[in-house]
């Protein structure tokens, strides 16, 4: 569990800064028996912006009524208050825009730390929302300056790209996703290219003041949120633009800000539209169930607050579980590798990656192995062996661990029984029983390690295994205890090789053998994932 606290107080440049705490217990993603000491449930955390310039954050729970923890109020913004707000994990960052004075400015604060700073500014401009690929730290955010409308894309820091996106009728519920960016001009729904700038419609007549979107990057479905003061709808369509868009769910209040958990439950919040009048009530938050859009639930912040903008973030999970390398005999050195853990969503305004750093162990017959804190150990004693990885993030920590191998001494010299039948005379013996020494050796593995790039679609559990082919192989193979087809075989194209499988929930144990012409091993890869 972490806990974090941060300085109270009025600062230069009018920031105010209050306390922030976090703790989490995390989700249990490995196929063996967890120490009891281990967290076990996923946390996720909401961070909103509000009108009046303040960045809350509420953990998100079984209790529908919660107490935000406030974590900053930058009052260079209190005319219009946070329009956009990313949260970067894996920086420790917060960024945001807002409006100081008559100029829009690009703002970003460490999370836990005591001062802002302004990395962008657009003279004249008028902020209309933010999002941010975190994982390639590209921010991206919408204004309106000198009548024209346009997107700015750049990093963290903000150095701009030379890219400038230009549009018609403004751009709202900007949501990034890697190389796109998407968004609502006028009642058009659009898709452009970070990088060329180059935008087609993927929808067309969406409605009057729309203004919120989320990209499900597991479905490819994009949901927006039209006629805010009217009929409030969240829409769903194709990501491509291919087909029609359907009416997804009615609210009872204007949606102004979307984001989707890693489960694909759609999260949206009636609050404050900068520049617009306040819907009739204070904001709520709502949780739609991924299977049944009829199906919500509803939080209500025992702080009345006009929410303008939300982020999530989830405590570390992993896609593939660490594994460890070694040859089973006492004396050789072994390599804890380490897991595999999701990545951000950016398009779902969801950020998953942990901290840098992580906190290794090693356990030998359950029992933790003093001092050794380091990705490579060399036992002096055989047993049980197997290592954990911690790692964490403003939501939380995860602690994840490897299966056990059986190590060996190989000089050790063991008394096994031996029986030993006397013949007594006529018809009689007699059962006698010594001791023999033997002495158990274990032989090294004759094959290699494949070095395995992992990826794991959450939504459909559709596990994938990208690598190279390996020297001397000719076929490859997926074996997956608690899949849906115990064996897969492996695609190649050029260099590259391709194993996917669908899980099945619960525990599952995966092996990837290449084998030669001879069918026999040559490499292997061993790894492990829970589904839920």
């Amino acid at each position: 569990m972490k806990s974090m606290r941060i300085a109270a107080g009025l600062l230069a440049g009018a920031l105010v800064v209050a306390s922030c705490g976090s703790s989490s217990d995390s989700s249990d993603t490995t196929e063996r028996t967890r120490n009891a000491t281990l967290p076990s449930e996923t946390t996720t955390v909401a961070f909103i912006s509000t009108n009046d310039s303040t960045i809350y954050k509420m953990t998100m729970g079984t209790s529908d009524s919660v107490v935000l923890e406030k974590v900053l109020t930058d009052l260079t913004g209190t005319n219009i208050g946070i329009t956009g707000l990313a949260v970067d994990t894996y920086r420790n960052k917060m960024i945001w825009a807002t409006q100081d004075g008559s100029d829009a400015k690009i703002r970003t604060a460490d999370i836990g730390s005591t001062s802002a700073s302004t990395v962008y500014t657009r003279a004249g401009g008028y902020p209309l929302g933010l999002s941010s690929d975190t994982a390639n730290d590209v921010v991206t955010a919408g204004f309106v300056h000198g009548g024209t409308t346009s997107v700015y894309v750049g990093d963290s820091l903000g150095n701009a790209s030379s890219t400038v996106i230009a549009s018609a009728s403004g751009v709202r519920g900007i949501a990034s996703v890697t190389d796109e960016v998407f968004g609502l001009s006028g009642t058009f729904l659009y898709r452009w290219s970070s990088s060329t700038g180059a935008g087609a419609k993927v929808e067309g007549g969406a409605g009057t003041q729309a203004w919120a979107t989320v990209v499900d990057e597991n479905t490819a479905k994009v949901y927006y949120a039209i006629n805010y003061d009217t009929t409030p709808t969240i829409m769903q369509a194709n990501r491509s633009g291919s087909g029609t868009p359907l009416s997804y769910l009615s609210t009872p209040y204007g949606v102004v800000a979307m984001a989707m958990k890693g489960d694909g439950s759609l999260v949206w919040v009636n609050g404050q539209r900068a520049g617009y009048s306040s819907p009739g009530d204070d904001s709520t938050i709502n949780v739609v169930d991924p299977t049944d859009p009829t199906k919500s639930f509803v939080y209500t912040p025992k702080t009345a607050i006009k929410a303008t903008s939300i982020w999530l973030v989830e405590s570390p999970s992993t896609a593939v579980d660490p594994n460890l390398l070694g040859d089973g005999v006492v004396g050789s050195t072994y390599t804890c590798e380490d897991a595999v853990w999701e990545g951000d969503s950016p398009g779902a305004r969801l950020s998953r990656q942990p901290q840098p750093g992580r906190a290794v162990a090693w356990y030998m017959d359950g029992v933790v192995v003093p001092g050794e804190t380091d990705w490579t150990y060399r036992p002096d004693s055989g047993g049980q062996l197997k290592c954990t990885v911690t790692a964490e993030n403003v939501a939380g920590s995860m602690t994840v661990e490897s299966s056990e191998m059986l190590v060996i001494d190989p000089s050790t010299t063991t008394a096994s029984p031996s029986t030993t039948i006397e013949s007594k005379g006529s018809g009689s013996s007699e059962s006698t029983t010594s001791l023999a020494p033997t002495t158990t050796t274990v032989a090294p593995a004759s094959y290699k390690s494949i070095s395995v790039k992992w990826s794991y679609n959450s939504s459909k559990k559709v596990l994938t295994a990208s690598f190279k082919k390996v020297s001397g192989a000719r076929t490859y193979g997926l074996g997956v205890t608690g899949a849906t087809k115990k064996s897969v075989k492996c695609t190649t194209s050029g260099t590259k090789v391709t194993c996917k499988v669908t899980l099945k929930k619960g525990k599952n144990s995966i092996t990837i053998n290449a084998r030669n012409a001879a069918k026999v091993i040559v490499a292997q890869k061993k790894a492990s994932k829970t589904v839920r």
